[in-house]
């Protein structure tokens, strides 16, 4: 391995992938699956929280314009949540506009730009999820 993909290796992480547009859907999957995580699908930040409520998230990767619920509002739902009991759950905000600060405002720990980009995926993700982040 090269250093940059020791940089680059982190544990197995459970991963809720927020996206409802197929083409970004394939090329997330696809980073994810390559660095060796378990990623499940929301469309919708309505099967976003219902996932949450199935299942344990490492982290979730959030986009901002999906039906019915948006990523900012179903991220701050899910923040309402962790007030009252919950456990904090790194939400990273996957977008393809310039509006990192509402992102971060809504609650969000961190900021990626689409498309995707293998290594900045991986950095971030362990950035948001080693212990001293949650």
């Amino acid at each position: 391995m090269s250093p940059s993909q020791v940089d680059l290796k982190i544990r197995s992480l459970s991963v809720l992938l927020a996206e409802d547009s197929p083409f970004h859907q394939r090329l997330a999957l696809k980073l994810l699956k390559e660095q060796g995580h378990c990623v499940t699908v929301a469309t919708t930040g309505t099967e976003v929280l219902k996932a949450m409520d199935d299942l344990y998230f490492d982290v979730i990767l959030m986009d901002i314009e999906m039906p019915e619920l948006d990523g900012l509002a179903t991220t701050q739902i899910i923040r309402e949540r962790e007030d009252v009991g919950e456990r904090r759950v790194p939400i990273v905000a996957v977008t393809s506009n310039d509006n990192r600060d509402e992102c971060l405002q809504a609650g969000m720990d961190a900021f990626l730009h689409k498309p995707l980009r293998s290594n900045v995926l991986a950095r971030t993700l362990r950035r948001v999820t080693r212990p001293s982040a949650a």
